[in-house]
């Protein structure tokens, strides 16, 4: 079979060209007609980029100072310049939605607790380049945080403080990832763990734990240049100091996001209570930590409360974990 198509030519080169979408979208096309090794010529294309220009290839992924990477594709962007803010009734609804969530549970006789996590924008901004600045004085995360404190009694766990009075003494968060790294986890875990033990007991005390550090690819932003095997970062790795034996559990339930796999973990102890975490991509992070304190957690990547599996399950804790980027899809879940 053959294409009865011209083959696309080469772009013209310049320095000022190859900045541009259009130069791109050239390129891209030539690779695809003439060069077997389409993704090793792309490589190539975004090293250039990166090392002549100190600018992102792709909209996705931002460059910042000392080689620090930025999410900012989902609204994450703007959601950093402030330029999309809730208005009051969206602040309304995406309150009432959790509070009647919390209702519901409690009515159930399950712990409720409501996890929000910043982006890494906005815990390490100053890395960011200059033309994200001025900063504005509140941003989408900041409205939700203050609405929902101030008409509700909800309990919920804004990660934002303890995080950046972390960032003080440790990095939390990777430099070439879209996430937080295990040590900003961990501070999330204790807080997490310190406030449910009020209403369950046996859910003990946080761990203390081993650390080591070690040398390693690049993150998935690095992933998303194409340059991971090229990029090193420090990453420090906390295991959990614990005689308890974890493990694998079946899942029992429907999966309401097929394209990402339902986890279910736990310890062998009858004492311990059981929890499901609807979760976005942070909670992974929380996973090895969470885990040791349960009889059984279910881990489900959705940022809507599915009370069939809760009914399924039983759990006694229920944890809703969103990321900043996520948090306008409460806007989007009806009873």
């Amino acid at each position: 079979v053959t294409e009865n198509r011209v083959l696309a030519l080469p772009p013209k080169y310049s320095l000022s060209g190859i900045r541009s979408e259009i130069w791109r979208k050239q390129f891209e096309s030539y690779v695809g007609d003439h060069v077997g090794l389409r993704l090793l010529a792309l490589f190539w294309y975004n090293r250039l980029h990166l090392t002549l220009f100190e600018e992102s290839p792709i909209e996705k992924v931002a460059i910042g100072k000392d080689g620090w990477l930025f999410y900012v594709a989902e609204g994450a962007a703007e959601n950093y310049h402030g330029t999309n803010l809730f208005s009051s009734e969206e602040l309304a609804f995406m309150t009432a939605r959790v509070k009647s969530d919390a209702d519901r549970l409690k009515e159930k006789g399950i712990t409720y607790l409501l996890v929000l996590v910043p982006e890494k924008q906005s815990i390490y901004g100053e890395f960011l380049q200059d033309g994200f600045r001025p900063l504005p004085t509140i941003r989408p995360y900041d409205q939700f945080v203050t609405y929902l404190r101030n008409h509700t009694d909800v309990p919920f766990l804004d990660t934002k403080p303890l995080l950046l009075k972390a960032k003080a003494s440790e990095q939390v968060y990777h430099k070439t990832d879209t996430h937080w790294n295990d040590v900003g986890a961990y501070y999330a875990y204790e807080e997490i763990i310190n406030m449910l033990k009020e209403a369950q007991p046996k859910v003990g005390t946080p761990f203390t734990v081993e650390r080591t550090t070690s040398s390693t690819l690049g993150g998935d932003l690095s992933e998303l240049l194409l340059q991971r095997q090229r990029t090193q970062e420090q990453k420090v790795v906390l295991t959990p100091v614990t005689n308890r034996q974890l493990q694998n559990l079946p899942v029992t339930v429907r999966n309401p996001k097929p394209e990402r796999p339902i986890l279910a973990m736990g310890v062998d102890d009858e004492e311990l209570p059981r929890a499901i975490m609807f979760r976005d991509s942070f909670g992974e992070a929380l996973i090895p930590w969470l885990s040791w304190h349960m009889e059984k957690i279910t881990y489900i990547w959705t940022p809507r409360i599915e009370y069939d599996i809760v009914d399924a399950e039983k759990p006694d804790i229920v944890i809703q974990e969103i990321s900043e980027r996520y948090i306008g899809k409460l806007l989007e879940i009806r009873k």
